[in-house]
């Protein structure tokens, strides 16, 4: 999946957390949340040219994960800025991103470590297959999870008392 729908959701779930207690479980639901939104039929833009050497293949790739990232982040801001408790939503949406900044950097460190871990992620992902589902539902699942996680995080009470 692309990078905004991961901010937005991990945005979304900083935005129920009020206190400092709730991090560990902003954190564990964050991070869960990467690898089921990763699970789901998604569009992904190609950017295998980060694993290449220097070349017009990584600005190519730095660019579409510069402007995603922007895009997020700006719409994160947009959304959410003075909310009380933004600092939860920013956190959750950059730790929704760990398992991407994972694999990147498994990519670029010779590490066994950060190897396994990107297997696991990887072991979690949407695998296009010969009769893969068509692009315009990769692409609506996305743009689905987005608006779910927008309402969520213009949406005051989680549960309302009548």
């Amino acid at each position: 999946m692309i990078l905004f729908p991961h901010i937005l959701t991990g945005a979304a779930i900083g935005s129920r957390i009020k206190n400092p207690q709730g991090l560990f479980f902003l954190a564990i639901l964050a991070l869960s949340s990467h690898y089921l939104l990763d699970f789901i039929p998604h569009f992904d833009y190609g950017i295998a040219g980060l694993m290449k050497g220097f070349s017009f293949d990584v600005f190519a790739a730095a660019a579409k994960i510069g402007i995603d990232f922007s895009f997020g982040f700006v719409l994160l801001f947009l959304l959410a800025g003075k909310k009380k408790n933004f600092y939860y939503l920013f956190a959750g949406g950059i730790i929704a991103l760990i398992p991407d900044l994972v694999l990147f950097l498994s990519w670029q460190v010779d590490s066994e470590t950060l190897k396994q871990m990107a297997f696991f992620g990887h072991q979690a992902h949407y695998k296009k297959t010969v009769a893969a589902v068509p692009i315009f539902l990769e692409i609506s699942t996305q743009l689905a999870v987005s608006f779910l996680a927008i309402l969520v995080i213009l949406r005051k009470k989680v549960f309302t008392k009548k």
